[in-house]
């Protein structure tokens, strides 16, 4: 893959900064499984100007995929390398690790506030999974209300561990008072190896698919390691608002009679 600028409808394409780690090479058309449970589509960049081909830090894809196997639910990656016109649109700082291919962030598909809240808990108390991604090679935490972000730096942050320092932002001041019990991670039974590109029908209508989630990079905009600042008021807790999930259940069911009125008419009209 060659990084010299390319052109398209004579307009300058912005190519990729130098990443710090090692990478996967991430091609729009491609269709390639880049991790078990992540094929390349799902990891291609959001960013509407991205070129045909970008590298993702594999270190980033190591560590998301450790957490799809650890908590056994699927993630979808909101974001994964932005370009620095897309990355300024959403308030992304300007030396975030995203620009690089250095960061992505991801969404748990389900169980979303317990994955979330236990996430946290461990990141903050620096538990088996904070060590194990940081083994991995993460060194940037970011812990939201409705997704996680993870990235490789090298330059570290304000915290340490055995010696070598990290970055942590926590911005989830809903999880903050999240109670996630008993729950035990070790005990779920992960399913067999499958992409994270075809969410049931439960989670289209709760909203959490993909597109739903890419949204998050709209709800959020400022100045803190990563480019965000605190969490939005226009999204408390999507997942919980049940008056969103029984009006979507009660249009698709309009929208099946609808669909039987006018199919039984056709049939009628066929009869005669």
């Amino acid at each position: 893959m060659s990084l010299s600028p390319f052109w398209i409808n004579d307009k300058p394409i912005p190519v990729q900064k130098k990443v710090n780690s090692p990478v996967a090479e991430i091609c729009k058309t491609g269709n390639r499984q880049i991790r078990p449970n992540f094929n390349e589509t799902e990891i291609y960049s959001r960013s509407p100007d991205a070129p045909e081909c970008h590298f993702q830090s594999d270190i980033t894809l190591d560590a998301i995929q450790y957490l799809r196997t650890y908590y056994g639910v699927p993630f979808s990656l909101t974001s994964t390398f932005r370009t620095i016109s897309h990355n300024n649109s959403v308030g992304g700082a300007s030396s975030s690790k995203h620009l690089t291919g250095d960061a992505l962030d991801g969404q748990p598909m389900q169980n979303r506030n317990l994955v979330l809240a236990h996430f946290r808990n461990e990141i903050l108390t620096q538990g088996p999974v904070f060590q194990k991604l940081f083994e991995i090679g993460i060194r940037g935490f970011g812990i939201y209300n409705t997704f996680l972000h993870l990235d490789s730096r090298t330059n570290g942050g304000s915290k340490s561990y055995n010696g070598q320092t990290y970055a942590l932002w926590d911005k989830s001041s809903y999880l903050a008072n999240f109670d996630f019990g008993n729950y035990d991670p070790s005990n779920a039974v992960a399913a067999s190896i499958q992409t994270e590109s075809s969410p049931s029908f439960t989670d289209y209508v709760l909203g959490i698919p993909a597109e739903i989630g890419n949204a998050t990079e709209q709800i959020f905009s400022g100045n803190d390691e990563d480019g965000y600042t605190a969490y939005s008021n226009n999204i408390k807790n999507p997942e919980n608002s049940m008056l969103v999930f029984w009006l979507r259940i009660l249009v698709t069911i309009l929208i099946s009679i609808a669909i039987i009125i006018v199919i039984q008419k056709l049939i009628k009209r066929g009869r005669k």
